[in-house]
Protein backbone atom coordinates (compact mmCIF):
# COMPACT_ATOMS: atom_id res chain seq x y z
CA UNK A 1 0.00 0.00 0.00
CA UNK A 2 1.74 3.16 -1.14
CA UNK A 3 0.27 6.44 1.08
CA UNK A 4 0.17 9.78 -0.75
CA UNK A 5 0.02 12.75 1.54
CA UNK A 6 -0.68 16.47 0.66
CA UNK A 7 2.10 19.11 0.28
CA UNK A 8 0.77 20.84 3.15
CA UNK A 9 0.67 20.09 6.89
CA UNK A 10 -2.64 20.02 7.04
CA UNK A 11 -4.68 16.87 8.11
CA UNK A 12 -7.23 15.36 5.72
CA UNK A 13 -10.80 16.81 6.17
CA UNK A 14 -13.22 14.20 5.39
CA UNK A 15 -15.13 16.42 2.40
CA UNK A 16 -18.73 15.14 0.19
CA UNK A 17 -17.55 13.66 -3.20
CA UNK A 18 -18.87 15.34 -6.55
CA UNK A 19 -21.93 13.32 -6.26
CA UNK A 20 -22.44 13.69 -2.77
CA UNK A 21 -22.54 10.05 -1.71
CA UNK A 22 -19.64 9.66 0.07
CA UNK A 23 -16.52 11.54 1.41
CA UNK A 24 -13.08 11.83 -0.83
CA UNK A 25 -9.80 10.95 0.46
CA UNK A 26 -7.07 13.21 -0.54
CA UNK A 27 -5.74 10.59 -3.39
CA UNK A 28 -9.36 10.70 -4.80
CA UNK A 29 -9.23 14.99 -4.62
CA UNK A 30 -6.13 15.00 -6.29
CA UNK A 31 -7.08 12.27 -8.93
CA UNK A 32 -9.97 14.30 -9.84
CA UNK A 33 -8.55 17.55 -10.27
CA UNK A 34 -5.95 15.69 -12.26
CA UNK A 35 -8.69 14.62 -15.28
CA UNK A 36 -9.21 18.56 -15.74
CA UNK A 37 -6.08 19.41 -17.01
CA UNK A 38 -3.00 18.30 -18.10
CA UNK A 39 -0.90 18.32 -15.19
CA UNK A 40 -3.20 15.88 -13.10
CA UNK A 41 -2.28 13.66 -16.68
CA UNK A 42 1.18 13.71 -15.86
CA UNK A 43 0.81 13.03 -11.64
CA UNK A 44 -1.33 10.18 -12.49
CA UNK A 45 1.16 8.63 -14.80
CA UNK A 46 4.08 8.97 -12.90
CA UNK A 47 1.93 7.40 -10.11
CA UNK A 48 1.51 4.28 -12.49
CA UNK A 49 5.33 3.94 -13.16
CA UNK A 50 6.09 4.33 -9.49
CA UNK A 51 3.75 1.81 -8.80
CA UNK A 52 4.88 -0.94 -11.44
CA UNK A 53 8.82 -0.16 -10.90
CA UNK A 54 8.30 -0.83 -6.79
CA UNK A 55 5.70 -3.79 -7.45
CA UNK A 56 7.77 -5.87 -10.42
CA UNK A 57 11.31 -4.59 -10.52
CA UNK A 58 14.11 -7.87 -9.59
CA UNK A 59 17.71 -7.02 -8.67
CA UNK A 60 19.96 -7.81 -12.16
CA UNK A 61 22.65 -10.08 -11.85
CA UNK A 62 25.57 -8.78 -12.18
CA UNK A 63 28.19 -10.31 -14.42
CA UNK A 64 31.50 -9.34 -14.47
CA UNK A 65 33.08 -9.00 -18.31
CA UNK A 66 36.95 -9.53 -16.27
CA UNK A 67 35.27 -12.75 -14.56
CA UNK A 68 34.14 -14.13 -17.37
CA UNK A 69 37.23 -13.51 -19.80
CA UNK A 70 39.10 -15.59 -17.14
CA UNK A 71 36.89 -18.19 -17.47
CA UNK A 72 36.86 -18.44 -21.42
CA UNK A 73 41.07 -18.05 -21.05
CA UNK A 74 40.96 -20.62 -18.41
CA UNK A 75 39.07 -23.49 -20.45
CA UNK A 76 41.27 -22.85 -23.57
CA UNK A 77 44.51 -23.35 -21.79
CA UNK A 78 42.75 -26.43 -19.46
CA UNK A 79 42.19 -28.28 -23.03
CA UNK A 80 45.88 -27.62 -23.81
CA UNK A 81 46.99 -29.08 -20.76
CA UNK A 82 44.55 -32.13 -21.29
CA UNK A 83 45.96 -32.63 -24.74
CA UNK A 84 49.74 -32.75 -23.07
CA UNK A 85 48.33 -34.69 -20.52
CA UNK A 86 49.03 -32.28 -17.37
CA UNK A 87 46.30 -32.90 -15.66
CA UNK A 88 47.00 -31.68 -12.24
CA UNK A 89 47.96 -28.25 -13.72
CA UNK A 90 44.47 -28.50 -15.66
CA UNK A 91 42.24 -29.29 -12.93
CA UNK A 92 44.30 -26.18 -11.14
CA UNK A 93 43.29 -23.56 -13.44
CA UNK A 94 39.62 -24.79 -13.96
CA UNK A 95 39.29 -24.24 -10.06
CA UNK A 96 40.95 -21.48 -9.74
CA UNK A 97 38.21 -19.69 -12.11
CA UNK A 98 35.46 -21.49 -10.32
CA UNK A 99 36.41 -19.79 -7.36
CA UNK A 100 37.02 -16.10 -9.34
CA UNK A 101 33.15 -16.58 -10.81
CA UNK A 102 32.16 -16.17 -7.40
CA UNK A 103 28.44 -16.66 -6.76
CA UNK A 104 27.91 -13.96 -9.10
CA UNK A 105 30.59 -13.14 -11.40
CA UNK A 106 29.58 -15.57 -14.27
CA UNK A 107 27.18 -16.89 -16.37
CA UNK A 108 25.57 -20.18 -15.38
CA UNK A 109 26.69 -21.84 -18.96
CA UNK A 110 30.49 -20.37 -17.87
CA UNK A 111 30.31 -22.04 -14.38
CA UNK A 112 29.04 -25.12 -15.72
CA UNK A 113 31.55 -25.93 -18.48
CA UNK A 114 34.02 -25.34 -15.87
CA UNK A 115 33.13 -27.63 -13.69
CA UNK A 116 32.22 -29.99 -16.96
CA UNK A 117 36.07 -30.02 -17.69
CA UNK A 118 37.05 -31.07 -14.14
CA UNK A 119 34.88 -33.78 -14.26
CA UNK A 120 36.34 -34.91 -17.82
CA UNK A 121 39.56 -34.46 -16.60
CA UNK A 122 38.89 -36.24 -13.11
CA UNK A 123 37.68 -39.47 -15.28
CA UNK A 124 41.19 -38.97 -16.91
CA UNK A 125 42.69 -39.24 -12.77
CA UNK A 126 40.81 -42.20 -12.54
CA UNK A 127 38.35 -40.64 -9.91
CA UNK A 128 34.70 -41.35 -11.17
CA UNK A 129 33.10 -40.77 -8.18
CA UNK A 130 34.25 -37.08 -8.00
CA UNK A 131 33.64 -36.99 -11.75
CA UNK A 132 29.95 -37.27 -11.87
CA UNK A 133 29.55 -35.36 -8.81
CA UNK A 134 31.19 -32.15 -11.08
CA UNK A 135 28.90 -33.36 -13.77
CA UNK A 136 25.58 -33.51 -11.67
CA UNK A 137 26.47 -29.92 -10.47
CA UNK A 138 26.85 -28.84 -14.27
CA UNK A 139 23.92 -30.43 -15.44
CA UNK A 140 21.95 -28.85 -12.60
CA UNK A 141 23.47 -25.39 -13.73
CA UNK A 142 22.58 -25.78 -17.33
CA UNK A 143 20.16 -29.20 -17.94
CA UNK A 144 20.57 -29.38 -22.00
CA UNK A 145 24.32 -28.91 -21.52
CA UNK A 146 26.77 -31.10 -24.15
CA UNK A 147 29.81 -32.72 -23.22
CA UNK A 148 32.86 -30.63 -24.83
CA UNK A 149 34.62 -32.39 -27.80
CA UNK A 150 37.81 -31.85 -26.54
CA UNK A 151 37.27 -34.87 -23.38
CA UNK A 152 34.84 -36.33 -25.53
CA UNK A 153 36.13 -40.00 -24.87
CA UNK A 154 34.02 -43.47 -24.63
CA UNK A 155 35.07 -43.48 -21.26
CA UNK A 156 34.28 -40.28 -19.83
CA UNK A 157 30.73 -39.97 -22.02
CA UNK A 158 30.17 -42.75 -19.94
CA UNK A 159 30.47 -41.37 -16.46
CA UNK A 160 28.50 -37.85 -18.19
CA UNK A 161 25.48 -39.87 -19.36
CA UNK A 162 24.96 -41.75 -15.87
CA UNK A 163 25.34 -38.03 -14.33
CA UNK A 164 22.21 -37.11 -16.77
CA UNK A 165 24.07 -35.06 -19.35
CA UNK A 166 23.20 -35.47 -22.78
CA UNK A 167 23.49 -38.38 -24.57
CA UNK A 168 25.85 -38.39 -27.68
CA UNK A 169 23.47 -38.11 -31.07
CA UNK A 170 23.73 -40.47 -33.46
CA UNK A 171 25.88 -40.97 -36.47
CA UNK A 172 24.40 -39.48 -39.67
CA UNK A 173 22.88 -42.53 -42.08
CA UNK A 174 25.61 -43.25 -44.54
CA UNK A 175 25.35 -41.51 -48.34
CA UNK A 176 23.59 -42.98 -51.17
CA UNK A 177 26.51 -44.82 -53.17
CA UNK A 178 27.22 -42.51 -56.13
CA UNK A 179 26.24 -43.14 -59.87
CA UNK A 180 27.78 -45.50 -61.90
CA UNK A 181 30.32 -44.52 -64.55
CA UNK A 182 29.70 -44.52 -67.89
CA UNK A 183 30.84 -47.71 -69.67
CA UNK A 184 33.40 -47.64 -72.66
CA UNK A 185 32.39 -47.94 -76.25
CA UNK A 186 34.97 -49.76 -78.20
CA UNK A 187 36.44 -47.46 -81.03
CA UNK A 188 39.26 -47.21 -83.59
CA UNK A 189 39.37 -43.66 -85.20
CA UNK A 190 40.43 -43.53 -88.76
CA UNK A 191 43.98 -42.99 -89.79
CA UNK A 192 42.90 -40.00 -92.11
CA UNK A 193 40.27 -38.42 -94.65
CA UNK A 194 40.44 -36.89 -97.87
CA UNK A 195 38.84 -33.45 -97.81
CA UNK A 196 35.24 -32.56 -98.65
CA UNK A 197 34.62 -36.51 -97.89
CA UNK A 198 32.24 -37.49 -94.85
CA UNK A 199 34.10 -39.03 -91.96
CA UNK A 200 32.59 -42.35 -90.79
CA UNK A 201 32.85 -42.74 -86.75
CA UNK A 202 31.62 -46.56 -85.31
CA UNK A 203 31.36 -47.77 -82.10
CA UNK A 204 30.48 -51.24 -80.30
CA UNK A 205 29.59 -51.89 -77.29
CA UNK A 206 28.09 -50.55 -74.29
CA UNK A 207 25.18 -51.64 -72.13
CA UNK A 208 22.48 -53.07 -73.37
CA UNK A 209 20.17 -49.95 -72.04
CA UNK A 210 21.41 -47.29 -75.21
CA UNK A 211 18.66 -45.83 -77.22
CA UNK A 212 20.72 -43.09 -78.37
CA UNK A 213 24.03 -42.19 -79.72
CA UNK A 214 25.58 -38.97 -80.96
CA UNK A 215 29.26 -37.97 -81.60
CA UNK A 216 29.84 -34.74 -80.73
CA UNK A 217 32.89 -33.10 -83.71
CA UNK A 218 34.68 -30.15 -84.34
CA UNK A 219 36.74 -28.81 -87.20
CA UNK A 220 40.06 -26.97 -86.67
CA UNK A 221 39.73 -23.27 -85.57
CA UNK A 222 41.32 -20.37 -84.26
CA UNK A 223 44.87 -21.41 -82.57
CA UNK A 224 43.47 -21.59 -78.60
CA UNK A 225 39.70 -20.85 -79.37
CA UNK A 226 37.31 -23.35 -77.54
CA UNK A 227 35.50 -25.89 -80.11
CA UNK A 228 32.41 -25.12 -81.52
CA UNK A 229 30.96 -28.95 -81.49
CA UNK A 230 28.58 -30.30 -83.63
CA UNK A 231 26.69 -33.09 -83.20
CA UNK A 232 25.56 -35.98 -85.47
CA UNK A 233 23.74 -38.74 -84.46
CA UNK A 234 24.74 -42.11 -85.10
CA UNK A 235 22.26 -45.13 -86.47
CA UNK A 236 21.89 -48.82 -85.30
CA UNK A 237 24.33 -50.36 -87.62
CA UNK A 238 24.65 -54.72 -87.45
CA UNK A 239 26.39 -54.73 -83.49
CA UNK A 240 27.50 -51.23 -83.21
CA UNK A 241 26.37 -47.88 -84.19
CA UNK A 242 27.21 -45.85 -87.19
CA UNK A 243 27.06 -42.29 -88.74
CA UNK A 244 29.53 -39.36 -90.26
CA UNK A 245 31.08 -36.04 -89.69
CA UNK A 246 28.86 -34.13 -93.58
CA UNK A 247 31.32 -33.11 -95.80
CA UNK A 248 30.71 -29.62 -96.20
CA UNK A 249 32.75 -30.18 -91.93
CA UNK A 250 35.28 -32.09 -93.42
CA UNK A 251 38.01 -29.25 -94.26
CA UNK A 252 42.16 -29.42 -94.00
CA UNK A 253 43.14 -29.51 -90.91
CA UNK A 254 41.59 -31.45 -88.25
CA UNK A 255 38.53 -33.30 -86.79
CA UNK A 256 38.23 -33.69 -83.50
CA UNK A 257 35.31 -35.85 -81.69
CA UNK A 258 34.07 -37.99 -78.91
CA UNK A 259 30.92 -39.92 -78.57
CA UNK A 260 28.09 -40.27 -76.23
CA UNK A 261 25.72 -42.98 -75.16
CA UNK A 262 22.26 -42.47 -73.32
CA UNK A 263 19.69 -44.53 -72.46
CA UNK A 264 15.87 -43.74 -73.40
CA UNK A 265 15.43 -41.31 -69.81
CA UNK A 266 17.94 -38.88 -71.14
CA UNK A 267 21.11 -40.33 -68.78
CA UNK A 268 24.83 -40.53 -70.03
CA UNK A 269 25.56 -44.62 -70.00
CA UNK A 270 28.16 -45.41 -72.60
CA UNK A 271 31.21 -42.87 -73.67
CA UNK A 272 34.38 -42.76 -76.52
CA UNK A 273 36.85 -40.26 -75.25
CA UNK A 274 35.21 -36.63 -73.70
CA UNK A 275 35.74 -32.89 -74.97
CA UNK A 276 39.38 -32.77 -73.05
CA UNK A 277 40.45 -36.25 -74.74
CA UNK A 278 38.84 -36.24 -77.95
CA UNK A 279 39.90 -37.64 -80.64
CA UNK A 280 41.35 -36.72 -83.69
CA UNK A 281 41.64 -37.52 -87.55
CA UNK A 282 43.92 -35.41 -90.20
CA UNK A 283 42.05 -33.97 -93.05
CA UNK A 284 43.95 -33.90 -95.78
CA UNK A 285 43.77 -33.03 -99.91
CA UNK A 286 44.70 -36.64 -100.39
CA UNK A 287 45.56 -39.42 -98.61
CA UNK A 288 47.45 -42.63 -99.03
CA UNK A 289 46.10 -45.29 -96.41
CA UNK A 290 42.71 -47.11 -96.91
CA UNK A 291 39.67 -44.77 -97.33
CA UNK A 292 37.53 -45.03 -93.77
CA UNK A 293 34.17 -46.59 -94.25
CA UNK A 294 31.55 -48.24 -92.06
CA UNK A 295 31.49 -52.07 -91.54
CA UNK A 296 29.73 -53.90 -94.71
CA UNK A 297 29.56 -50.48 -96.56
CA UNK A 298 31.90 -49.00 -99.28
CA UNK A 299 33.92 -45.47 -98.40
CA UNK A 300 31.23 -42.57 -98.69
CA UNK A 301 32.09 -40.40 -101.88
CA UNK A 302 33.77 -37.39 -102.09
CA UNK A 303 31.05 -34.17 -102.31
CA UNK A 304 32.96 -32.35 -105.09
CA UNK A 305 33.59 -34.94 -107.92
CA UNK A 306 36.77 -34.70 -109.92
CA UNK A 307 36.49 -33.70 -113.53
CA UNK A 308 36.71 -35.73 -116.55
CA UNK A 309 39.68 -36.76 -117.88
CA UNK A 310 39.23 -34.81 -121.42
CA UNK A 311 38.32 -31.62 -118.93
CA UNK A 312 41.66 -32.04 -117.49
CA UNK A 313 43.17 -32.21 -121.02
CA UNK A 314 41.52 -28.98 -122.00
CA UNK A 315 42.22 -26.69 -119.22
CA UNK A 316 45.72 -25.51 -118.41
CA UNK A 317 47.15 -27.36 -115.47
CA UNK A 318 46.56 -24.94 -112.01
CA UNK A 319 49.28 -24.19 -110.16
CA UNK A 320 50.87 -25.40 -107.47
CA UNK A 321 50.29 -24.67 -104.16
CA UNK A 322 52.27 -25.83 -101.49
CA UNK A 323 50.04 -27.70 -98.60
CA UNK A 324 50.38 -25.78 -95.38
CA UNK A 325 51.02 -28.21 -92.88
CA UNK A 326 48.23 -29.79 -90.37
CA UNK A 327 47.81 -27.14 -87.21
CA UNK A 328 48.27 -29.01 -84.01
CA UNK A 329 46.09 -29.02 -80.88
CA UNK A 330 48.75 -29.66 -78.45
CA UNK A 331 50.67 -26.66 -77.11
CA UNK A 332 55.14 -26.78 -76.91
CA UNK A 333 56.40 -27.01 -73.38
CA UNK A 334 59.43 -26.76 -71.87
CA UNK A 335 61.50 -30.21 -70.73
CA UNK A 336 64.28 -29.31 -68.69
CA UNK A 337 63.31 -27.30 -64.86
CA UNK A 338 65.74 -25.41 -62.84
CA UNK A 339 65.74 -23.36 -59.70
CA UNK A 340 65.44 -23.06 -55.97
CA UNK A 341 63.15 -24.59 -52.96
CA UNK A 342 62.90 -24.70 -49.72
CA UNK A 343 61.27 -26.74 -46.57
CA UNK A 344 60.95 -27.08 -42.86
CA UNK A 345 60.24 -30.13 -40.47
CA UNK A 346 58.22 -30.51 -37.86
CA UNK A 347 58.93 -33.65 -35.49
CA UNK A 348 57.22 -34.69 -31.99
CA UNK A 349 59.69 -35.11 -29.34
CA UNK A 350 59.07 -37.22 -26.52
CA UNK A 351 58.34 -36.19 -23.33
CA UNK A 352 60.03 -37.44 -20.05
CA UNK A 353 62.25 -36.00 -17.20
CA UNK A 354 66.30 -36.74 -16.37
CA UNK A 355 66.77 -36.22 -20.27
CA UNK A 356 70.49 -35.25 -19.78
CA UNK A 357 71.58 -37.16 -17.34
CA UNK A 358 74.40 -39.75 -19.13
CA UNK A 359 76.24 -43.03 -17.98
CA UNK A 360 79.39 -42.21 -16.75
CA UNK A 361 80.84 -45.69 -17.88
CA UNK A 362 79.32 -45.02 -21.72
CA UNK A 363 79.08 -41.50 -21.73
CA UNK A 364 75.74 -42.00 -23.35
CA UNK A 365 72.27 -41.15 -22.48
CA UNK A 366 70.26 -43.08 -20.23
CA UNK A 367 66.49 -41.84 -21.10
CA UNK A 368 65.27 -44.78 -23.07
CA UNK A 369 64.47 -42.16 -26.73
CA UNK A 370 68.15 -41.22 -26.87
CA UNK A 371 67.41 -37.48 -26.54
CA UNK A 372 70.78 -35.70 -26.48
CA UNK A 373 71.36 -31.80 -24.63
CA UNK A 374 73.68 -29.04 -25.86
CA UNK A 375 74.16 -25.88 -24.18
CA UNK A 376 72.20 -22.65 -26.21
CA UNK A 377 75.77 -22.40 -27.74
CA UNK A 378 76.13 -25.89 -29.18
CA UNK A 379 78.18 -27.32 -26.49
CA UNK A 380 77.60 -30.76 -25.84
CA UNK A 381 76.26 -31.34 -22.33
CA UNK A 382 76.69 -32.39 -19.59
CA UNK A 383 80.87 -31.94 -20.00
CA UNK A 384 82.73 -35.55 -19.00
CA UNK A 385 83.36 -33.33 -16.04
CA UNK A 386 79.88 -33.73 -14.64
CA UNK A 387 79.30 -36.57 -15.73
CA UNK A 388 81.91 -38.30 -13.90
CA UNK A 389 81.13 -36.17 -10.88
CA UNK A 390 84.73 -33.97 -10.94
CA UNK A 391 83.52 -30.52 -10.98
CA UNK A 392 79.90 -31.08 -10.14
CA UNK A 393 76.86 -33.12 -11.04
CA UNK A 394 73.28 -33.14 -12.20
CA UNK A 395 70.69 -33.34 -9.82
CA UNK A 396 68.40 -35.77 -10.97
CA UNK A 397 63.77 -36.09 -10.27
CA UNK A 398 61.57 -32.97 -10.52
CA UNK A 399 62.25 -32.22 -13.90
CA UNK A 400 65.77 -30.85 -12.66
CA UNK A 401 67.84 -33.16 -14.62
CA UNK A 402 66.80 -31.77 -18.32
CA UNK A 403 62.45 -31.97 -19.12
CA UNK A 404 60.42 -32.02 -21.98
CA UNK A 405 56.68 -31.84 -22.20
CA UNK A 406 57.06 -33.25 -25.86
CA UNK A 407 54.34 -32.19 -28.45
CA UNK A 408 55.53 -31.51 -32.22
CA UNK A 409 58.26 -29.15 -32.69
CA UNK A 410 60.10 -27.04 -35.38
CA UNK A 411 62.82 -28.98 -37.18
CA UNK A 412 65.39 -28.21 -39.41
CA UNK A 413 64.99 -25.90 -42.27
CA UNK A 414 66.19 -26.26 -45.70
CA UNK A 415 67.70 -24.38 -49.40
CA UNK A 416 67.68 -26.77 -52.01
CA UNK A 417 68.99 -26.26 -55.79
CA UNK A 418 65.95 -28.08 -57.75
CA UNK A 419 66.36 -30.09 -61.36
CA UNK A 420 63.37 -31.51 -63.04
CA UNK A 421 63.27 -33.36 -66.39
CA UNK A 422 59.89 -33.69 -68.39
CA UNK A 423 59.72 -36.89 -69.33
CA UNK A 424 56.00 -36.38 -70.73
CA UNK A 425 53.28 -33.56 -70.68
CA UNK A 426 53.02 -34.69 -67.18
CA UNK A 427 55.32 -36.79 -65.76
CA UNK A 428 58.98 -35.34 -64.13
CA UNK A 429 61.70 -36.45 -62.70
CA UNK A 430 64.55 -34.63 -60.62
CA UNK A 431 67.03 -33.86 -57.54
CA UNK A 432 67.32 -31.90 -54.93
CA UNK A 433 71.08 -30.84 -53.00
CA UNK A 434 70.97 -28.69 -50.35
CA UNK A 435 72.01 -27.49 -46.92
CA UNK A 436 70.20 -27.54 -43.28
CA UNK A 437 69.69 -24.70 -40.71
CA UNK A 438 68.65 -25.04 -37.03
CA UNK A 439 70.20 -28.90 -37.22
CA UNK A 440 71.62 -30.19 -34.00
CA UNK A 441 74.63 -28.52 -33.00
CA UNK A 442 76.81 -30.99 -31.13
CA UNK A 443 79.28 -33.97 -31.81
CA UNK A 444 78.06 -36.69 -29.10
CA UNK A 445 74.88 -37.58 -31.23
CA UNK A 446 76.94 -37.82 -34.66
CA UNK A 447 79.55 -40.06 -32.18
CA UNK A 448 77.05 -42.30 -30.66
CA UNK A 449 75.51 -42.73 -34.65
CA UNK A 450 72.50 -41.65 -33.42
CA UNK A 451 72.40 -38.52 -35.86
CA UNK A 452 74.32 -37.84 -39.60
CA UNK A 453 76.17 -34.76 -38.40
CA UNK A 454 76.43 -33.44 -41.73
CA UNK A 455 74.29 -30.02 -42.92
CA UNK A 456 73.78 -32.06 -46.13
CA UNK A 457 70.46 -33.12 -47.80
CA UNK A 458 70.29 -34.90 -51.01
CA UNK A 459 67.19 -36.32 -52.90
CA UNK A 460 65.68 -37.68 -55.76
CA UNK A 461 62.16 -37.46 -56.85
CA UNK A 462 59.52 -38.03 -59.60
CA UNK A 463 55.91 -35.79 -60.11
CA UNK A 464 52.94 -36.08 -62.25
CA UNK A 465 51.22 -33.41 -62.81
CA UNK A 466 47.45 -33.38 -63.56
CA UNK A 467 45.68 -32.02 -66.31
CA UNK A 468 46.69 -31.70 -70.19
CA UNK A 469 49.56 -29.88 -71.43
CA UNK A 470 49.84 -28.57 -67.53
CA UNK A 471 53.37 -27.35 -68.32
CA UNK A 472 52.60 -25.32 -71.04
CA UNK A 473 51.32 -21.59 -71.07
CA UNK A 474 49.64 -20.03 -67.66
CA UNK A 475 47.88 -23.04 -65.95
CA UNK A 476 47.31 -23.98 -62.20
CA UNK A 477 47.08 -27.67 -62.07
CA UNK A 478 47.37 -30.05 -58.88
CA UNK A 479 50.64 -32.64 -58.56
CA UNK A 480 51.53 -35.55 -56.72
CA UNK A 481 55.03 -36.65 -55.94
CA UNK A 482 57.81 -39.10 -54.13
CA UNK A 483 61.13 -38.60 -52.82
CA UNK A 484 63.43 -40.65 -51.23
CA UNK A 485 66.92 -39.33 -49.94
CA UNK A 486 69.63 -38.41 -47.37
CA UNK A 487 69.32 -36.00 -44.81
CA UNK A 488 69.84 -34.88 -41.19
CA UNK A 489 66.00 -35.04 -39.14
CA UNK A 490 66.21 -32.82 -35.82
CA UNK A 491 64.05 -30.83 -33.52
CA UNK A 492 64.51 -29.72 -30.00
CA UNK A 493 63.16 -27.85 -27.16
CA UNK A 494 64.28 -25.94 -24.09
CA UNK A 495 64.59 -26.68 -20.80
CA UNK A 496 66.73 -26.23 -17.59
CA UNK A 497 69.22 -28.44 -15.38
CA UNK A 498 70.43 -28.03 -12.13
CA UNK A 499 74.09 -28.42 -11.70
CA UNK A 500 75.94 -28.57 -8.40
CA UNK A 501 79.49 -27.45 -7.32
CA UNK A 502 81.64 -27.57 -4.81
CA UNK A 503 80.84 -29.67 -1.49
CA UNK A 504 78.66 -29.19 1.23
CA UNK A 505 78.43 -26.90 3.56
CA UNK A 506 79.60 -24.80 0.55
CA UNK A 507 77.97 -26.60 -2.15
CA UNK A 508 76.14 -24.11 -4.55
CA UNK A 509 74.01 -24.81 -7.34
CA UNK A 510 73.96 -23.13 -10.99
CA UNK A 511 70.93 -23.58 -13.58
CA UNK A 512 71.78 -24.59 -16.78
CA UNK A 513 70.16 -24.17 -19.95
CA UNK A 514 69.92 -26.55 -22.47
CA UNK A 515 68.53 -27.55 -25.94
CA UNK A 516 67.47 -31.05 -25.78
CA UNK A 517 67.13 -32.68 -29.06
CA UNK A 518 66.12 -35.26 -30.82
CA UNK A 519 67.95 -36.95 -34.20
CA UNK A 520 67.86 -39.32 -36.55
CA UNK A 521 68.41 -39.84 -40.18
CA UNK A 522 70.21 -40.31 -42.71
CA UNK A 523 67.32 -41.92 -44.98
CA UNK A 524 63.93 -40.90 -45.65
CA UNK A 525 61.55 -41.76 -48.23
CA UNK A 526 58.04 -39.28 -48.43
CA UNK A 527 54.68 -38.50 -50.45
CA UNK A 528 53.30 -34.90 -50.92
CA UNK A 529 50.89 -32.90 -52.60
CA UNK A 530 50.47 -29.76 -53.88
CA UNK A 531 50.02 -27.02 -57.02
CA UNK A 532 51.76 -26.12 -60.15
CA UNK A 533 51.09 -22.41 -61.08
CA UNK A 534 52.28 -22.05 -64.10
CA UNK A 535 53.48 -18.71 -65.45
CA UNK A 536 53.41 -18.01 -69.48
CA UNK A 537 54.95 -21.65 -69.88
CA UNK A 538 58.29 -20.95 -68.91
CA UNK A 539 58.28 -20.21 -65.26
CA UNK A 540 56.90 -21.75 -62.27
CA UNK A 541 55.57 -21.54 -58.57
CA UNK A 542 54.94 -25.25 -56.79
CA UNK A 543 53.43 -24.70 -52.95
CA UNK A 544 53.08 -28.29 -51.79
CA UNK A 545 53.17 -30.13 -48.68
CA UNK A 546 54.67 -33.28 -47.91
CA UNK A 547 55.20 -36.01 -45.24
CA UNK A 548 58.19 -37.68 -44.63
CA UNK A 549 59.69 -41.16 -42.54
CA UNK A 550 63.17 -40.62 -41.53
CA UNK A 551 64.91 -43.87 -40.67
CA UNK A 552 68.37 -45.16 -39.95
CA UNK A 553 69.86 -44.39 -36.28
CA UNK A 554 66.85 -43.85 -34.23
CA UNK A 555 63.70 -46.16 -35.54
CA UNK A 556 61.12 -44.53 -37.98
CA UNK A 557 60.01 -41.22 -37.04
CA UNK A 558 57.65 -39.28 -39.02
CA UNK A 559 57.96 -35.79 -39.90
CA UNK A 560 55.55 -33.45 -41.74
CA UNK A 561 56.07 -29.71 -43.29
CA UNK A 562 55.40 -27.49 -46.46
CA UNK A 563 58.02 -26.81 -49.16
CA UNK A 564 58.36 -24.16 -51.90
CA UNK A 565 59.67 -24.55 -55.22
CA UNK A 566 60.22 -21.66 -58.20
CA UNK A 567 61.67 -22.73 -61.12
CA UNK A 568 62.13 -21.73 -65.00
CA UNK A 569 62.06 -23.74 -68.03
CA UNK A 570 64.38 -24.11 -70.58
Amino acid sequence: MIAIHSATTRPNRPRRGPTGGHDETQLERWLRRGRTGWRGATRAAFLLIFVLTVSFARPARAEDAKAEAAASQALEKAAGDYTNKAFGRAIYRLGKAVHGCGKNLCGDATVAALVRDMGSIKVRQRDKKGAAKLFARAIGLVPDLELSPTYDSPDIREVWEAAGGQKKPPPPPPAPPPPPAPAAFAHVPAAAQQVDTPLPIYVEGGPDSVAKVVAQYASSGAAGAAPAWKEAVLERNGNGWGGAVPCGDVTIGTIRYFVEGFDAGGSKVATAGDPEHPYEVPIQATIASEPPHLPGQPPPKACVQAPAAAEVAAEPPPPTVEEPPAPSHKRPWRRLWVGVASDMDFMEVPSGDDLCVRNAATLRPVNGDNLYCTTFDGKDFPPASVINGTQGDIIPGRGQGGHSDGGLQLGDVRFMAAVDYALTANALVGARVGFLINQYQGHDAARDKRAFGTPLHAEIRATWVFGRDPLAGTKVAPLVFVAGGVSEFDAQVKSNVTVTQGTPPTQTALLVPVNIWRTDGPGFVGLGAGLRIGIGGYAAIVPAVRGSIAFGYNGVVPVWGPELTIQLGF
